[in-house]
Protein backbone atom coordinates (compact mmCIF):
# COMPACT_ATOMS: atom_id res chain seq x y z
CA UNK A 1 0.00 0.00 0.00
CA UNK A 2 1.15 3.18 -0.90
CA UNK A 3 0.49 6.51 1.56
CA UNK A 4 1.59 9.75 0.92
CA UNK A 5 0.39 12.89 3.45
CA UNK A 6 -0.94 16.20 1.31
CA UNK A 7 -1.64 19.22 2.90
CA UNK A 8 -3.50 21.66 1.33
CA UNK A 9 -3.31 25.27 2.64
CA UNK A 10 -6.38 26.99 4.35
CA UNK A 11 -7.12 30.26 6.40
CA UNK A 12 -7.89 29.64 10.11
CA UNK A 13 -10.40 32.08 12.29
CA UNK A 14 -12.30 32.37 14.99
CA UNK A 15 -14.64 34.94 15.58
CA UNK A 16 -17.93 35.75 17.68
CA UNK A 17 -20.98 35.31 16.16
CA UNK A 18 -24.48 36.70 17.05
CA UNK A 19 -27.20 34.21 15.96
CA UNK A 20 -30.68 34.58 15.62
CA UNK A 21 -32.16 30.62 15.92
CA UNK A 22 -35.72 29.62 15.52
CA UNK A 23 -37.50 29.01 11.98
CA UNK A 24 -38.17 31.42 9.91
CA UNK A 25 -41.99 31.81 8.23
CA UNK A 26 -42.05 29.76 5.16
CA UNK A 27 -43.82 31.72 1.94
CA UNK A 28 -46.37 28.84 1.59
CA UNK A 29 -47.16 29.64 5.32
CA UNK A 30 -47.43 33.36 4.69
CA UNK A 31 -49.69 32.09 1.52
CA UNK A 32 -52.28 29.76 3.32
CA UNK A 33 -52.67 32.91 6.41
CA UNK A 34 -53.48 34.95 3.59
CA UNK A 35 -55.70 32.61 1.76
CA UNK A 36 -57.58 31.92 5.11
CA UNK A 37 -58.10 35.62 6.43
CA UNK A 38 -60.17 36.09 3.43
CA UNK A 39 -62.30 33.00 3.94
CA UNK A 40 -62.29 29.89 6.21
CA UNK A 41 -61.55 26.96 4.81
CA UNK A 42 -60.64 23.32 5.22
CA UNK A 43 -57.08 21.48 4.91
CA UNK A 44 -59.35 19.45 2.17
CA UNK A 45 -60.01 22.45 0.14
CA UNK A 46 -56.47 24.16 0.55
CA UNK A 47 -55.42 20.89 -0.50
CA UNK A 48 -57.22 20.94 -4.17
CA UNK A 49 -56.69 24.57 -4.70
CA UNK A 50 -53.15 24.36 -4.14
CA UNK A 51 -51.84 21.09 -5.35
CA UNK A 52 -49.94 20.70 -1.86
CA UNK A 53 -49.46 17.80 0.64
CA UNK A 54 -52.33 17.78 3.14
CA UNK A 55 -49.55 17.00 5.73
CA UNK A 56 -47.99 20.47 4.94
CA UNK A 57 -50.63 21.98 5.16
CA UNK A 58 -51.63 20.56 8.50
CA UNK A 59 -48.10 21.24 9.31
CA UNK A 60 -48.08 24.72 8.73
CA UNK A 61 -51.26 25.57 10.27
CA UNK A 62 -49.91 23.85 13.81
CA UNK A 63 -47.35 26.68 13.87
CA UNK A 64 -49.64 29.50 12.05
CA UNK A 65 -52.26 28.33 15.62
CA UNK A 66 -48.92 28.26 17.83
CA UNK A 67 -48.50 32.21 16.84
CA UNK A 68 -52.05 33.19 17.65
CA UNK A 69 -52.91 34.03 13.86
CA UNK A 70 -55.63 31.16 12.67
CA UNK A 71 -57.64 29.38 14.80
CA UNK A 72 -60.16 26.00 13.83
CA UNK A 73 -63.80 26.56 13.41
CA UNK A 74 -66.48 24.52 13.18
CA UNK A 75 -68.55 23.97 10.17
CA UNK A 76 -71.81 22.17 8.71
CA UNK A 77 -69.00 20.63 6.45
CA UNK A 78 -66.68 19.95 9.03
CA UNK A 79 -63.62 21.85 10.57
CA UNK A 80 -62.17 24.65 9.04
CA UNK A 81 -59.38 27.08 9.69
CA UNK A 82 -59.46 30.67 9.79
CA UNK A 83 -57.58 33.67 10.74
CA UNK A 84 -57.68 35.51 13.57
CA UNK A 85 -58.13 39.48 13.70
CA UNK A 86 -54.41 40.02 14.26
CA UNK A 87 -53.58 36.99 12.08
CA UNK A 88 -55.57 38.96 9.06
CA UNK A 89 -53.32 42.23 9.96
CA UNK A 90 -50.13 40.23 9.72
CA UNK A 91 -51.16 38.55 6.66
CA UNK A 92 -50.97 41.89 4.78
CA UNK A 93 -47.65 42.43 5.67
CA UNK A 94 -44.58 41.75 2.96
CA UNK A 95 -42.92 38.83 5.57
CA UNK A 96 -44.35 37.51 8.64
CA UNK A 97 -42.80 38.81 11.54
CA UNK A 98 -40.13 35.76 14.04
CA UNK A 99 -38.97 36.20 17.60
CA UNK A 100 -36.12 34.19 17.61
CA UNK A 101 -33.82 33.50 20.48
CA UNK A 102 -30.38 35.79 19.91
CA UNK A 103 -27.00 34.04 20.75
CA UNK A 104 -23.39 34.67 21.26
CA UNK A 105 -21.52 32.00 20.14
CA UNK A 106 -17.35 31.97 19.39
CA UNK A 107 -17.07 30.05 16.16
CA UNK A 108 -14.11 29.02 14.47
CA UNK A 109 -13.67 27.61 10.64
CA UNK A 110 -11.59 27.08 8.47
CA UNK A 111 -11.27 28.27 4.12
CA UNK A 112 -10.07 25.95 1.80
CA UNK A 113 -7.65 27.81 -0.25
CA UNK A 114 -8.51 25.85 -3.46
CA UNK A 115 -11.59 25.79 -3.89
CA UNK A 116 -13.16 27.92 -1.77
CA UNK A 117 -15.16 25.82 0.53
CA UNK A 118 -15.65 26.65 4.47
CA UNK A 119 -15.38 24.05 6.86
CA UNK A 120 -16.24 23.80 10.72
CA UNK A 121 -13.36 24.28 13.26
CA UNK A 122 -12.56 20.63 14.04
CA UNK A 123 -13.01 19.07 10.67
CA UNK A 124 -9.83 19.58 9.37
CA UNK A 125 -6.65 18.53 11.03
CA UNK A 126 -4.73 21.74 11.05
CA UNK A 127 -0.68 21.98 10.84
CA UNK A 128 1.63 25.37 10.70
CA UNK A 129 3.74 25.50 7.88
CA UNK A 130 7.01 24.67 9.77
CA UNK A 131 5.69 21.06 11.12
CA UNK A 132 5.34 19.70 7.76
CA UNK A 133 7.66 17.14 7.30
CA UNK A 134 10.03 16.79 4.50
CA UNK A 135 7.94 13.79 3.13
CA UNK A 136 4.56 16.02 2.93
CA UNK A 137 3.24 17.19 -0.64
CA UNK A 138 2.24 20.80 -0.78
CA UNK A 139 -0.56 22.23 -2.11
CA UNK A 140 -0.08 26.12 -3.01
CA UNK A 141 -3.51 28.42 -2.65
CA UNK A 142 -5.35 29.74 -5.79
CA UNK A 143 -5.47 33.40 -5.62
CA UNK A 144 -9.04 33.12 -6.04
CA UNK A 145 -9.29 32.27 -2.74
CA UNK A 146 -6.93 34.52 -0.99
CA UNK A 147 -9.20 35.92 1.33
CA UNK A 148 -12.45 34.05 2.68
CA UNK A 149 -16.06 35.31 1.61
CA UNK A 150 -17.96 35.97 4.84
CA UNK A 151 -21.69 34.86 3.28
CA UNK A 152 -20.18 31.27 2.65
CA UNK A 153 -18.49 31.43 6.26
CA UNK A 154 -21.84 32.39 7.70
CA UNK A 155 -23.68 29.76 5.68
CA UNK A 156 -21.57 27.00 6.31
CA UNK A 157 -21.67 27.98 10.10
CA UNK A 158 -25.42 28.05 10.87
CA UNK A 159 -27.49 25.69 12.36
CA UNK A 160 -30.50 24.35 11.75
CA UNK A 161 -33.28 27.11 12.28
CA UNK A 162 -30.04 29.72 12.78
CA UNK A 163 -29.33 33.01 10.70
CA UNK A 164 -25.88 34.71 11.42
CA UNK A 165 -26.64 38.59 11.88
CA UNK A 166 -23.90 40.08 13.08
CA UNK A 167 -19.99 39.20 13.92
CA UNK A 168 -17.68 41.09 16.54
CA UNK A 169 -15.40 42.84 14.45
CA UNK A 170 -11.77 42.42 15.01
CA UNK A 171 -8.32 43.27 13.56
CA UNK A 172 -7.12 39.78 13.68
CA UNK A 173 -5.98 38.58 10.25
CA UNK A 174 -6.82 34.81 9.42
CA UNK A 175 -4.28 32.50 10.06
CA UNK A 176 -2.65 30.77 7.62
CA UNK A 177 -2.42 27.41 7.78
CA UNK A 178 -2.41 23.60 6.41
CA UNK A 179 -4.73 21.21 6.21
CA UNK A 180 -3.13 17.52 6.48
CA UNK A 181 -4.59 14.60 5.14
CA UNK A 182 -3.36 11.27 3.93
CA UNK A 183 -4.03 9.32 0.69
CA UNK A 184 -4.13 5.64 0.18
CA UNK A 185 -3.35 4.48 -3.06
CA UNK A 186 -3.74 7.73 -4.87
CA UNK A 187 -7.40 6.97 -4.05
CA UNK A 188 -9.06 6.81 -0.12
CA UNK A 189 -7.94 10.14 1.19
CA UNK A 190 -7.93 9.99 5.58
CA UNK A 191 -8.62 13.35 7.44
CA UNK A 192 -11.47 15.09 4.77
CA UNK A 193 -14.89 15.33 5.56
CA UNK A 194 -17.25 13.63 2.90
CA UNK A 195 -18.79 16.95 2.06
CA UNK A 196 -15.48 17.66 0.76
CA UNK A 197 -16.04 18.87 -2.99
CA UNK A 198 -14.96 16.78 -5.57
CA UNK A 199 -12.69 19.74 -6.93
CA UNK A 200 -10.93 19.36 -3.90
CA UNK A 201 -10.30 15.79 -3.53
CA UNK A 202 -9.27 15.76 -7.19
CA UNK A 203 -6.17 18.03 -6.65
CA UNK A 204 -5.58 16.19 -3.44
CA UNK A 205 -5.22 12.91 -5.69
CA UNK A 206 -3.60 14.25 -8.20
CA UNK A 207 -1.16 15.42 -5.81
CA UNK A 208 -0.31 12.41 -4.33
CA UNK A 209 0.61 10.72 -6.99
CA UNK A 210 3.99 13.27 -7.12
CA UNK A 211 6.99 11.12 -7.89
CA UNK A 212 7.69 9.82 -4.11
CA UNK A 213 5.50 12.29 -2.55
CA UNK A 214 8.21 14.65 -2.06
CA UNK A 215 7.53 17.15 -4.81
CA UNK A 216 5.68 20.27 -3.61
CA UNK A 217 4.03 21.19 -6.52
CA UNK A 218 0.80 24.25 -6.90
CA UNK A 219 -2.50 23.02 -7.72
CA UNK A 220 -4.66 24.38 -11.01
CA UNK A 221 -5.60 27.88 -10.23
CA UNK A 222 -9.32 28.02 -10.40
CA UNK A 223 -9.27 31.09 -11.76
CA UNK A 224 -8.71 29.70 -14.99
CA UNK A 225 -11.24 27.00 -15.07
CA UNK A 226 -13.69 27.51 -17.79
CA UNK A 227 -16.21 29.80 -17.41
CA UNK A 228 -18.97 27.79 -17.06
CA UNK A 229 -17.03 25.73 -14.35
CA UNK A 230 -16.75 29.04 -12.24
CA UNK A 231 -18.82 29.21 -8.76
CA UNK A 232 -21.85 31.03 -8.74
CA UNK A 233 -25.12 30.97 -10.26
CA UNK A 234 -25.31 30.25 -13.66
CA UNK A 235 -28.81 31.63 -14.82
CA UNK A 236 -30.79 34.58 -14.42
CA UNK A 237 -34.09 36.78 -15.55
CA UNK A 238 -32.78 38.99 -17.63
CA UNK A 239 -34.81 41.01 -20.60
CA UNK A 240 -33.48 43.26 -23.29
CA UNK A 241 -34.39 46.68 -21.55
CA UNK A 242 -31.81 46.16 -18.38
CA UNK A 243 -29.06 47.12 -21.40
CA UNK A 244 -27.92 50.63 -20.40
CA UNK A 245 -26.59 51.66 -23.30
CA UNK A 246 -24.22 55.59 -24.17
CA UNK A 247 -23.27 58.26 -21.76
CA UNK A 248 -26.63 59.92 -20.71
CA UNK A 249 -28.23 56.84 -20.26
CA UNK A 250 -26.00 56.05 -17.28
CA UNK A 251 -26.53 59.57 -16.02
CA UNK A 252 -30.30 59.37 -15.53
CA UNK A 253 -30.16 56.07 -14.47
CA UNK A 254 -27.99 56.98 -11.92
CA UNK A 255 -30.11 60.32 -10.95
CA UNK A 256 -32.98 58.00 -10.77
CA UNK A 257 -31.93 54.95 -9.13
CA UNK A 258 -30.49 57.48 -6.27
CA UNK A 259 -33.78 59.39 -5.78
CA UNK A 260 -36.19 56.05 -5.89
CA UNK A 261 -34.04 54.33 -2.82
CA UNK A 262 -35.99 54.30 0.13
CA UNK A 263 -33.37 52.08 1.94
CA UNK A 264 -29.66 51.42 0.77
CA UNK A 265 -26.92 52.76 -2.14
CA UNK A 266 -23.82 51.75 -2.58
CA UNK A 267 -21.61 53.19 -5.31
CA UNK A 268 -18.20 51.82 -6.57
CA UNK A 269 -16.40 54.34 -9.23
CA UNK A 270 -13.14 53.50 -9.89
CA UNK A 271 -12.78 57.05 -10.32
CA UNK A 272 -13.67 60.20 -8.61
CA UNK A 273 -13.39 63.42 -10.05
CA UNK A 274 -15.81 66.94 -9.88
CA UNK A 275 -18.10 65.76 -12.21
CA UNK A 276 -19.28 63.61 -8.66
CA UNK A 277 -20.80 66.82 -7.64
CA UNK A 278 -23.55 66.59 -9.79
CA UNK A 279 -25.24 63.98 -8.22
CA UNK A 280 -24.82 65.64 -4.61
CA UNK A 281 -28.03 66.87 -4.70
CA UNK A 282 -29.73 63.58 -5.20
CA UNK A 283 -27.82 62.17 -2.50
CA UNK A 284 -28.43 64.68 0.08
CA UNK A 285 -32.38 64.04 -1.35
CA UNK A 286 -32.55 60.09 -0.86
CA UNK A 287 -30.64 60.95 2.90
CA UNK A 288 -33.28 62.92 3.49
CA UNK A 289 -36.00 60.42 2.46
CA UNK A 290 -33.70 57.77 4.86
CA UNK A 291 -30.73 56.36 2.61
CA UNK A 292 -27.50 55.09 3.71
CA UNK A 293 -25.45 55.51 1.12
CA UNK A 294 -21.65 54.19 0.79
CA UNK A 295 -19.13 55.48 -1.71
CA UNK A 296 -16.27 53.31 -2.46
CA UNK A 297 -13.54 54.23 -5.41
CA UNK A 298 -10.70 51.70 -6.27
CA UNK A 299 -8.18 54.04 -8.32
CA UNK A 300 -4.85 52.29 -7.54
CA UNK A 301 -2.76 55.04 -5.71
CA UNK A 302 0.34 52.95 -6.33
CA UNK A 303 0.01 53.84 -10.13
CA UNK A 304 -0.91 56.54 -9.79
CA UNK A 305 1.36 59.47 -7.14
CA UNK A 306 -1.27 62.11 -7.80
CA UNK A 307 -3.93 60.06 -5.86
CA UNK A 308 -6.69 62.07 -7.49
CA UNK A 309 -9.63 60.09 -6.16
CA UNK A 310 -8.61 60.43 -2.69
CA UNK A 311 -8.30 64.03 -3.00
CA UNK A 312 -11.72 64.48 -4.71
CA UNK A 313 -13.12 61.89 -2.34
CA UNK A 314 -12.03 64.35 0.54
CA UNK A 315 -13.44 67.71 -1.22
CA UNK A 316 -16.93 65.24 -1.78
CA UNK A 317 -17.18 64.14 2.19
CA UNK A 318 -16.27 67.57 3.33
CA UNK A 319 -19.34 68.82 1.05
CA UNK A 320 -21.21 66.06 2.63
CA UNK A 321 -20.34 66.89 6.34
CA UNK A 322 -21.07 70.86 5.88
CA UNK A 323 -25.07 69.75 4.64
CA UNK A 324 -24.86 68.01 8.26
CA UNK A 325 -25.28 64.71 6.05
CA UNK A 326 -22.26 62.37 7.10
CA UNK A 327 -24.06 60.36 8.92
CA UNK A 328 -26.48 58.98 6.35
CA UNK A 329 -23.95 59.74 3.05
CA UNK A 330 -20.66 58.04 3.82
CA UNK A 331 -17.43 58.48 1.32
CA UNK A 332 -15.00 55.93 2.09
CA UNK A 333 -11.49 57.23 2.25
CA UNK A 334 -9.60 53.74 1.50
CA UNK A 335 -9.02 52.50 -2.17
CA UNK A 336 -10.36 49.08 -3.05
CA UNK A 337 -8.00 48.52 -5.57
CA UNK A 338 -10.83 47.41 -7.71
CA UNK A 339 -11.06 48.79 -11.37
CA UNK A 340 -15.06 47.79 -11.16
CA UNK A 341 -17.77 49.95 -11.59
CA UNK A 342 -20.78 48.92 -9.17
CA UNK A 343 -24.08 50.72 -8.23
CA UNK A 344 -26.21 48.24 -5.98
CA UNK A 345 -29.51 49.74 -4.80
CA UNK A 346 -33.20 49.33 -3.47
CA UNK A 347 -36.02 50.12 -6.23
CA UNK A 348 -37.94 51.81 -3.17
CA UNK A 349 -40.56 49.18 -3.09
CA UNK A 350 -38.79 46.45 -1.91
CA UNK A 351 -36.72 44.74 -4.57
CA UNK A 352 -33.02 45.13 -5.34
CA UNK A 353 -30.97 45.43 -8.58
CA UNK A 354 -27.29 45.55 -9.48
CA UNK A 355 -25.42 47.42 -12.39
CA UNK A 356 -22.25 46.42 -13.70
CA UNK A 357 -20.20 47.74 -16.65
CA UNK A 358 -17.59 49.90 -18.14
CA UNK A 359 -19.03 53.43 -16.69
CA UNK A 360 -17.05 55.40 -14.03
CA UNK A 361 -20.81 56.68 -11.84
CA UNK A 362 -18.76 59.43 -9.67
CA UNK A 363 -16.03 60.16 -12.50
CA UNK A 364 -17.78 60.38 -15.79
CA UNK A 365 -18.91 63.26 -18.08
CA UNK A 366 -21.48 61.13 -19.80
CA UNK A 367 -20.10 61.89 -22.93
CA UNK A 368 -18.81 58.76 -23.92
CA UNK A 369 -20.38 55.27 -25.49
CA UNK A 370 -20.54 53.79 -22.48
CA UNK A 371 -22.39 49.85 -22.41
CA UNK A 372 -23.22 48.45 -18.86
CA UNK A 373 -26.62 46.00 -17.61
CA UNK A 374 -28.82 45.97 -14.93
CA UNK A 375 -28.80 43.15 -12.55
CA UNK A 376 -32.01 42.31 -11.17
CA UNK A 377 -32.00 38.29 -10.18
CA UNK A 378 -31.78 38.05 -6.65
CA UNK A 379 -28.73 35.60 -7.00
CA UNK A 380 -26.86 37.45 -8.96
CA UNK A 381 -27.35 41.05 -7.10
CA UNK A 382 -26.85 39.30 -4.00
CA UNK A 383 -23.27 37.75 -5.02
CA UNK A 384 -22.36 41.43 -5.96
CA UNK A 385 -23.16 42.94 -2.81
CA UNK A 386 -21.05 39.67 -1.39
CA UNK A 387 -18.18 40.87 -3.76
CA UNK A 388 -18.16 44.80 -2.36
CA UNK A 389 -18.36 43.33 1.10
CA UNK A 390 -14.61 41.50 0.06
CA UNK A 391 -13.80 44.71 -1.15
CA UNK A 392 -14.38 46.76 1.32
CA UNK A 393 -12.24 44.51 3.73
CA UNK A 394 -9.60 46.23 2.34
CA UNK A 395 -6.10 44.79 1.42
CA UNK A 396 -5.36 42.97 4.83
CA UNK A 397 -9.13 41.61 4.81
CA UNK A 398 -10.05 42.52 7.91
CA UNK A 399 -13.52 42.06 9.20
CA UNK A 400 -14.99 45.34 10.58
CA UNK A 401 -18.64 46.58 11.12
CA UNK A 402 -18.80 47.43 7.42
CA UNK A 403 -18.29 44.27 5.64
CA UNK A 404 -20.44 42.21 8.08
CA UNK A 405 -23.40 44.92 7.00
CA UNK A 406 -22.51 44.54 3.31
CA UNK A 407 -22.17 40.62 4.07
CA UNK A 408 -25.49 40.37 5.42
CA UNK A 409 -26.96 42.68 2.89
CA UNK A 410 -26.05 40.32 0.08
CA UNK A 411 -27.36 37.21 1.69
CA UNK A 412 -30.45 38.72 2.58
CA UNK A 413 -30.77 39.61 -1.31
CA UNK A 414 -29.85 36.39 -2.52
CA UNK A 415 -32.90 35.02 -0.45
CA UNK A 416 -35.26 37.02 -2.15
CA UNK A 417 -38.03 35.56 -4.45
CA UNK A 418 -36.96 35.41 -8.11
CA UNK A 419 -39.83 37.02 -10.50
CA UNK A 420 -41.53 34.88 -12.81
CA UNK A 421 -40.03 36.14 -15.94
CA UNK A 422 -37.56 34.23 -18.40
CA UNK A 423 -34.45 32.73 -17.43
CA UNK A 424 -31.28 32.93 -19.82
CA UNK A 425 -27.51 31.66 -19.26
CA UNK A 426 -25.43 34.47 -17.13
CA UNK A 427 -22.10 34.82 -15.46
CA UNK A 428 -20.94 36.71 -13.12
CA UNK A 429 -17.23 37.34 -14.78
CA UNK A 430 -14.45 37.66 -12.08
CA UNK A 431 -10.87 38.98 -13.10
CA UNK A 432 -9.08 35.68 -14.46
CA UNK A 433 -12.64 34.46 -15.92
CA UNK A 434 -12.00 36.80 -18.84
CA UNK A 435 -8.94 35.42 -20.90
CA UNK A 436 -10.34 32.36 -21.01
CA UNK A 437 -13.82 33.89 -22.23
CA UNK A 438 -11.76 35.36 -25.01
CA UNK A 439 -10.14 31.84 -25.62
CA UNK A 440 -14.15 30.52 -25.39
CA UNK A 441 -15.53 32.67 -27.57
CA UNK A 442 -13.04 32.50 -30.34
CA UNK A 443 -13.56 29.00 -30.51
CA UNK A 444 -17.34 29.33 -30.32
CA UNK A 445 -17.83 31.84 -32.34
CA UNK A 446 -19.57 30.43 -35.87
CA UNK A 447 -19.68 34.44 -38.15
CA UNK A 448 -18.28 37.08 -36.26
CA UNK A 449 -15.99 38.06 -32.63
CA UNK A 450 -16.64 41.92 -31.95
CA UNK A 451 -14.26 43.71 -29.33
CA UNK A 452 -14.56 47.22 -27.97
CA UNK A 453 -11.82 48.32 -25.27
CA UNK A 454 -11.02 52.21 -23.98
CA UNK A 455 -7.47 51.51 -24.35
CA UNK A 456 -5.15 49.12 -26.64
CA UNK A 457 -1.80 47.94 -25.13
CA UNK A 458 0.68 45.03 -25.20
CA UNK A 459 -1.47 42.77 -23.20
CA UNK A 460 -4.40 43.29 -25.49
CA UNK A 461 -2.24 40.92 -28.08
CA UNK A 462 -2.04 37.58 -26.32
CA UNK A 463 -5.57 38.05 -24.89
CA UNK A 464 -7.98 39.09 -27.51
CA UNK A 465 -5.71 39.80 -30.78
CA UNK A 466 -4.15 36.53 -31.31
CA UNK A 467 -6.97 34.57 -30.45
CA UNK A 468 -8.90 36.13 -33.08
CA UNK A 469 -6.53 36.17 -35.77
CA UNK A 470 -6.59 32.22 -35.34
CA UNK A 471 -9.88 32.08 -35.19
CA UNK A 472 -10.49 34.09 -38.25
CA UNK A 473 -7.63 31.85 -40.18
CA UNK A 474 -9.09 28.59 -38.84
CA UNK A 475 -12.57 29.47 -38.79
CA UNK A 476 -13.38 32.45 -41.91
CA UNK A 477 -14.99 34.35 -39.20
CA UNK A 478 -14.90 38.36 -39.12
CA UNK A 479 -13.23 39.74 -36.11
CA UNK A 480 -13.75 43.89 -35.62
CA UNK A 481 -11.91 44.85 -32.39
CA UNK A 482 -12.05 48.77 -31.65
CA UNK A 483 -10.36 50.85 -29.42
CA UNK A 484 -10.29 54.35 -27.97
CA UNK A 485 -6.76 55.14 -27.47
CA UNK A 486 -3.24 53.91 -26.74
CA UNK A 487 -1.29 53.75 -23.62
CA UNK A 488 2.02 53.97 -22.70
CA UNK A 489 2.95 50.22 -23.59
CA UNK A 490 1.57 50.89 -26.81
CA UNK A 491 1.11 54.20 -28.48
CA UNK A 492 -1.13 55.67 -30.94
CA UNK A 493 1.70 55.27 -33.68
CA UNK A 494 1.96 51.44 -32.50
CA UNK A 495 -1.45 51.13 -32.56
CA UNK A 496 -1.88 52.08 -36.22
CA UNK A 497 1.16 50.18 -37.29
CA UNK A 498 -0.23 47.09 -35.52
CA UNK A 499 -4.00 47.81 -37.36
CA UNK A 500 -2.25 47.87 -40.86
CA UNK A 501 -0.16 44.32 -39.96
CA UNK A 502 -3.34 42.97 -38.91
CA UNK A 503 -5.65 43.57 -42.54
CA UNK A 504 -3.93 40.42 -44.14
CA UNK A 505 -5.33 38.51 -41.32
CA UNK A 506 -8.86 39.27 -41.12
CA UNK A 507 -9.01 40.47 -38.26
CA UNK A 508 -9.80 44.55 -38.45
CA UNK A 509 -8.68 46.75 -35.98
CA UNK A 510 -9.67 50.33 -35.68
CA UNK A 511 -9.72 53.14 -33.57
CA UNK A 512 -12.82 54.95 -32.43
CA UNK A 513 -12.58 58.92 -32.03
CA UNK A 514 -16.15 60.04 -31.71
CA UNK A 515 -17.95 59.87 -29.63
CA UNK A 516 -15.27 58.59 -27.09
CA UNK A 517 -15.34 55.18 -26.35
CA UNK A 518 -15.28 53.49 -23.19
CA UNK A 519 -17.44 50.74 -23.35
CA UNK A 520 -15.72 47.42 -22.61
CA UNK A 521 -17.59 44.48 -24.33
CA UNK A 522 -16.87 41.19 -26.16
CA UNK A 523 -19.51 39.30 -28.16
CA UNK A 524 -19.15 36.51 -30.91
CA UNK A 525 -22.19 36.02 -33.33
CA UNK A 526 -25.61 37.06 -32.18
CA UNK A 527 -26.40 35.78 -28.66
CA UNK A 528 -23.59 35.94 -26.68
CA UNK A 529 -22.07 38.85 -25.07
CA UNK A 530 -19.58 40.06 -22.09
CA UNK A 531 -20.10 43.60 -20.67
CA UNK A 532 -17.81 44.41 -18.16
CA UNK A 533 -15.03 46.73 -16.12
CA UNK A 534 -12.03 45.36 -18.10
CA UNK A 535 -10.72 46.62 -21.07
CA UNK A 536 -10.08 44.04 -23.74
CA UNK A 537 -7.07 45.17 -25.53
CA UNK A 538 -5.25 46.78 -22.86
CA UNK A 539 -5.30 44.72 -19.30
CA UNK A 540 -3.90 41.57 -18.30
CA UNK A 541 -6.85 40.21 -16.32
CA UNK A 542 -4.97 39.59 -12.89
CA UNK A 543 -4.90 36.08 -11.19
CA UNK A 544 -3.90 37.56 -8.10
CA UNK A 545 -6.33 40.29 -7.87
CA UNK A 546 -10.20 38.12 -8.58
CA UNK A 547 -12.07 41.44 -7.91
CA UNK A 548 -10.01 43.87 -9.90
CA UNK A 549 -12.64 43.20 -12.54
CA UNK A 550 -16.38 42.41 -12.81
CA UNK A 551 -18.71 42.04 -16.14
CA UNK A 552 -21.20 39.62 -16.76
CA UNK A 553 -21.65 36.92 -19.46
CA UNK A 554 -25.22 36.73 -21.24
CA UNK A 555 -26.61 34.58 -23.74
CA UNK A 556 -29.87 35.52 -25.12
CA UNK A 557 -31.73 35.65 -28.26
CA UNK A 558 -30.00 38.71 -30.25
CA UNK A 559 -28.60 40.34 -27.50
CA UNK A 560 -25.09 40.75 -28.92
CA UNK A 561 -26.62 41.62 -32.53
CA UNK A 562 -28.90 44.62 -30.88
CA UNK A 563 -26.23 45.94 -29.14
CA UNK A 564 -23.60 45.74 -31.96
CA UNK A 565 -25.90 48.04 -34.40
CA UNK A 566 -26.39 50.38 -31.58
CA UNK A 567 -22.86 51.11 -31.52
CA UNK A 568 -22.52 50.62 -35.27
CA UNK A 569 -25.23 53.48 -35.56
CA UNK A 570 -23.59 55.85 -33.17
CA UNK A 571 -19.93 55.78 -34.25
CA UNK A 572 -20.95 54.48 -38.00
CA UNK A 573 -18.42 51.61 -37.47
Amino acid sequence: MRIVQVAFPVLRGKRRFTIEKGRRWSIVEHLLLHAVSEKSASAEALENAACVPRRVIVEAFVRLMRAGWVEMISMREGTEFQATPIGRIQAKADDLPTFPLVQHRWLGFNVDQLTGTVFRGRELRLVHQNDLGPDVVRLNAANLHATGDMGDIFTALEGDDEVIVGVKASPERLLRRFALVTVRDSQKIDGLPSRAPQALQDHIREASQSSGGLVARPAASPGRMPVENSAGPTEGVFRQTDMIVDGAAHRDFLSRTIRNARERIIIHSTFINEHAFTFLPDLLLAAANGVRIDVFWGQDEDRNKQATSRAEAEKLKRAVAEKSRSDAIIIHMFSTGSHSKIVVSDDGRGGWFAAIGSCNWLGSPFESFEVSVKVRDPDFCGRIVRHLATMSMGREGIWHDLSTDITILGRRIEQAPRTSERKVPMKLLLAPDHAVLAIEASVKAKRRLFVTSHRIGVAGQPMVIMPAVAAARDNGITADLYFGKGTETLTATAAGALTLDLRSTGVRLRPVYVPRLHAKLLAWDDDALAITSQNWLSADPSDSSPLRELGLFINSPRIADQLIRSFQMRTNG
